[in-house]
Parts: structure tokens; C-alpha cells; sequence
């Protein structure tokens, strides 16, 4: 029993692990593919705010 805890414990960690980082390799690349472009998409984005929004009420839904 201790050992398939421990291995759940460990797969749970790197499940989050892969996901902050596959949201942060995400980031750079929009980050990069806007700069390149002429930062169009994050000015409009950020003047929209609706996927800031969106993103910001999934979060208080799940709390």
C-alpha cells in the first residue's frame, strides 16, 4: 500500500509539473510568435479582456 501511494503522490506531481510547464512553453511561444508579428494579438487582448476574463472566472469557479 505504501508503495502505490508514494508512485500515485509522484504521478500526481509530475502531471502538474507537465502542465505549468506546457502553459508556460505556451506563453513563450505566443509571446515570441507576437513579437516577431508586431505585438498586434497582445494589444488587442489586452485592451479586450475577454480572455482575461474567461480565464479569471474559471479560476473562482473552481475555488
Amino acid at each position: 500500500m505504501k508503495k502505490t501511494k508514494d508512485m500515485d503522490v509522484g504521478g500526481q506531481d509530475k502531471a502538474t509539473q507537465w502542465i505549468l510547464r506546457s502553459i508556460f512553453l505556451l506563453a513563450i511561444v505566443v509571446l515570441i510568435y507576437d513579437v516577431v508579428i508586431g505585438n498586434n494579438h497582445i494589444q488587442f487582448y489586452w485592451e479586450n479582456k475577454s480572455i482575461l476574463e474567461v480565464f479569471s472566472n474559471n479560476i473562482k469557479n473552481l475555488h
